[in-house]
């Protein structure tokens, strides 16, 4: 199973490809809802639905300053923390039926990037890393990404 946490736009965006990739049976869709207002809108665009959202964002707002993003971290925590058990007995369950060696996957470099990671460790995941990369050609001028 892929388990992939997304929480902006632009995330879900860049990533569209690799769900669309992945049967919908091999992955598990966790959403923090950082941009919550733009994905109410991107989900049903793209057909798009996550199975778990950690958070509603602010208060079903996109997160706007850095105490809503506390606020929404602390929630997204929480919610973690009730479902921990249930998603590391999925995952195991899927693996040992299918097989597999299941891995969570992060996109950018986002706040829920890094909270995406350190969850897929919390999972007992391998975390894989998926961004654009230097385009600049220039380490000394990274921009753009």
């Amino acid at each position: 199973m892929v388990v992939i946490f997304y929480g902006t736009s632009a995330e879900l965006i860049k990533m569209l490809g690799v769900i669309r990739d992945i049967p919908r049976s091999e992955q598990f869709l966790i959403c923090t809802a950082q941009h919550r207002e733009g994905l109410s809108k991107l989900h049903p665009q793209l057909g798009v639905e996550p199975d778990l959202y950690l958070s509603e964002g602010w208060k079903g707002k996109d997160v706007a300053n850095m105490k809503q993003m506390l606020g929404m971290m602390l929630k997204a925590h929480g919610k973690l923390a009730v479902k921990l058990r249930q998603l590391r007995k999925l995952i195991k369950d899927h693996d040992a039926a299918h097989g597999t060696k299941s891995i969570a996957v992060v996109h950018g470099d986002t706040l829920t990037t890094v909270v995406g990671s350190y969850m897929g460790r919390f999972l007992g995941l391998q975390v894989a890393h998926v961004e654009a990369g230097l385009r600049s050609g220039n380490w000394k001028n990274p921009f753009p990404e």
